[in-house]
């Protein structure tokens, strides 16, 4: 009966098949030395003419565990790995994990994480500016502003506002491509996954 021998037991020991291959031809041999041996016992050869019993040969246990009662290499290689289709989700979420890290390094780019606070502050200090003369005396008095204050910015706060839109759009077209690239990995298959790369954002 074949030995099964797992695939991962044997990651460390090179050329197995012929380090069994060899083993099987070393006990051979040394079975035929003993037999001589064992059928000169009792003779009268003399002593330089005998044959000598030698130490068994030895090996990786698992190289002669692949070697039969017979001395011949009977074994079997039973892969244990993981199976094509864990490799192939294995292999999605590190693809979804590079978009991830691609994603965040543009977004970065654009608007980078230490301005991130200042930027909203003032942003939302010129739309809070603008939102208490929405609802000043006057629009209380008449029920609505006569413009958009919007219009009444400063130079400066009117450049910003664009810029933070700006910055917004920017942002939000790296989030859908991030988006679109991911739902793409997500149907990729074993022949497709190979030739699949990371979009640049």
């Amino acid at each position: 009966m074949k030995q099964k021998i797992l695939l991962s037991s044997i990651a460390g020991i090179p050329d197995f098949h012929g380090a069994a291959a060899a083993h099987a031809v070393e006990m051979k041999e040394w079975r035929a030395r003993e037999a001589k041996v064992k059928a000169q016992a009792g003779t009268d050869i003399p002593a330089l003419e005998r044959w000598v019993s030698c130490p068994r040969p030895k090996a990786h246990p698992i190289v002669e565990s692949a070697v039969n009662e017979n001395d011949e290499a009977d074994f079997e290689i039973v892969d244990d790995g993981p199976t094509a289709e864990q490799k192939l989700a294995s292999r999605k979420m590190e693809l979804l994990g590079e978009v991830s890290e691609a994603e965040k390094a543009a977004v970065f780019a654009v608007m980078p994480f230490g301005k991130r606070r200042l930027l909203a502050i003032r942003e939302r200090e010129i739309l809070l500016s603008e939102q208490t003369i929405k609802q000043g005396f006057l629009a209380k008095m008449i029920g609505k502003t006569s413009r958009d204050p919007a219009q009444d910015r400063t130079p400066a706060d009117a450049q910003f506002m664009a810029e933070q839109q700006d910055r917004r759009d920017r942002i939000t077209a790296i989030e859908r491509a991030a988006a679109q690239a991911m739902s793409d990995i997500e149907d990729l298959t074993l022949d497709t996954i190979g030739a699949w790369k990371c979009p640049s954002f």
